[in-house]
């Protein structure tokens, strides 16, 4: 059994705001508590890639997006990071994300999300945060099972 929580429950937990409302976050799972800083990603290389955490972009991607590329470039280079489907990208400090990176978030059915405080803060909370529900939930599963078999 794999355990996980939605893309909703981490929104209204955490308070984030959502750039992509058209996009069903109840319906998006979040499987694996760790988080990537996708830097190395934006810069167009996705050999060990790990989409199955949530993305968190903080000032350096936010600035290395801007300074680094092409509009047409980034383009390519979102597409193909949304390609790989990752639970959500979320900015920090109340960073606004790029129109294209929205654009391309869409296109592939990934929510966009901002949150007001600083990153280390909120990957601090996150780690503990996320294992604590994952936890919850294989907790009440066990449960489930264990009074299942004992009646």
């Amino acid at each position: 059994m794999v355990y996980s929580v939605t893309v909703t429950q981490l929104i209204e937990k955490m308070d984030l705001k959502n750039h992509t409302p058209e996009i069903d976050t109840d319906k998006i799972l979040i499987q694996d508590p760790g988080m990537n800083r996708p830097s190395v990603h934006f810069g167009g290389f996705f050999e060990h890639f790990d989409a199955g955490r949530i993305q968190i972009c903080g000032n350096v991607e936010h600035a290395y997006v801007a300074a680094m590329h092409t509009e047409e470039e980034n383009k390519r280079i979102m597409d193909e990071f949304f390609s790989y489907k990752p639970p959500c990208l979320i900015f920090c400090r109340g960073l606004e994300p790029y129109p294209f990176i929205i654009e391309m978030a869409k296109k592939h059915g990934v929510p966009v999300l901002t949150m007001r405080s600083h990153l280390h803060l909120y990957m601090r909370w996150t780690d503990g945060c996320m294992w604590s529900w994952l936890q919850e939930y294989r907790c009440m599963r066990f449960l489930s099972m264990y009074t299942a078999r004992a009646y």
